[in-house]
């Protein structure tokens, strides 16, 4: 269960809190079932908020994008884009860059063409570095421009076909 979810619940908690609370001050005769309504609606109201976002998080983290990243070329969703984040001698030269590229690349690919906001989603990464090799620093910097546009996303860097 994700923290947001465990918010939505206990904040639900507190007017149940505070009107148990506020019952002990009460003479014991005036106190009916009725009282608990709107404590009880709140919590209901949490919990289907919790629910939902657990639905909705698990939707998207099992319908991830696929993402292949080649020196210089971003293919979103079968579209391939051309880029400047790598050289000759590294596959990534420049963090910025790259996250530039991703961000151009992502925007292109999952938004309709006047939609201006959008919920983020998942991915699956695969990098194809080709005859290159990755550094930590570059895999530091790719999972840091890729959780800035994707939530949770899952780096693979695969072997050249022979």
């Amino acid at each position: 269960m994700h923290q947001i979810s465990k918010m939505f619940i206990g904040l639900s908690l507190v007017p149940a809190a505070f009107h148990a609370i506020s019952l002990t001050t009460v003479a014991e005769g005036t106190v009916d079932l009725s009282t608990w309504i709107y404590p009880f609606s709140i919590f209901l109201g949490g919990c289907v908020l919790a629910w939902g976002f657990e639905w909705g998080t698990r939707n998207t983290l099992n319908n991830r994008v696929i993402v292949d990243l080649k020196p210089n070329l971003v293919t979103l969703s079968g579209t391939s884009f051309e880029c400047s984040f790598s050289s000759a001698d590294h596959f990534i030269t420049s963090q910025g860059q790259l996250a530039h590229d991703i961000h151009a690349a992502a925007t292109e690919a999952l938004f309709k063409p006047n939609q201006s906001v959008g919920l983020r989603k998942a991915a699956h990464v695969r990098v194809w570095p080709g005859s290159m090799t990755i550094t930590d620093l570059e895999m530091g910097a790719l999972q840091a421009a890729m959780e800035e546009e994707f939530i949770d996303p899952i780096i693979e860097v695969m072997e050249q076909a022979a």
